[in-house]
């Protein structure tokens, strides 16, 4: 019987070839049929790779300014929540955003954001809360609606302004605050942890007991 071979390099519809693309980056950055869905801005040649055409279409075009000064942007996030919300997040200046593409809108509430363009931001999302820290002011949390608020009073390195922690990391379903500054100390080894219910295996990423830590050396 006759075998039936198809040879992807003998493929000559020019329909067929803009449907479904997969990634131009793996394995050989080569397109194939049935390999693509929609293409904007770009140009298939007849190796089947993709160059870029006319650059990238910009998410949202207006400069974030403060009194009438141009601010960097230092934390960029977006995440989307239990109840199906998807928040994109700016930081910039001295001010928290959240961004459709088209409206940019302030949602700083009491976050203390540092206005300084070395001061990066780090999330992490648990408990249907984002959490962002900058490393130079007192971290803050936002939920799907509202504005965002400062850990203010809930976690022992956050009673008084200037304490921060330099990065939140989740692990094991855990919010971990890392090289943290107490009471004016700094502690670059110190790990802290949420607080935990043993009985249910719950947390309470809002509450931070004082005896929730550890020192990596």
């Amino acid at each position: 019987m006759p075998e039936s071979r198809v040879t992807r390099s003998l493929v000559t519809s020019p329909i067929v070839r803009i449907r479904n693309r997969k990634s131009y980056t793996y394995p050989d950055r080569r397109l194939f049929p049935g390999d693509a869905d929609i293409l904007k801005n770009v140009m298939v040649n007849i190796q089947g790779t993709i160059t870029r055409r006319n650059g990238y279409a910009l998410f949202n075009d207006d400069q974030i300014t403060e009194s009438a000064t141009a601010k960097p942007l230092v934390g960029l996030h977006e995440q989307k929540f239990t109840d199906g919300t998807i928040r994109k997040i700016e930081v910039a200046g001295t001010k928290v955003y959240t961004d459709d593409g088209t409206t940019r809108t302030e949602v700083t509430g009491t976050a203390e954001i540092a206005n300084n363009a070395n001061a990066r931001y780090r999330f992490a999302f648990i408990g249907n809360y984002l959490f962002a820290t900058g490393g130079t002011t007192r971290p803050w949390r936002i939920t799907s609606s509202g504005n965002a608020a400062v850990l203010a009073n809930t976690i022992p390195f956050a009673q008084a302004a200037g304490d921060y922690c330099k990065d939140f990391v989740v692990h094991r379903n855990i919010l971990l605050a890392l090289n943290t500054k107490e009471n004016g100390t700094v502690f670059p080894t110190r790990v802290r942890w949420c607080d935990l219910n043993t009985n249910v295996f719950t947390i309470d990423p809002t509450v931070w007991p004082d005896t929730n830590r550890f020192e990596i050396y």
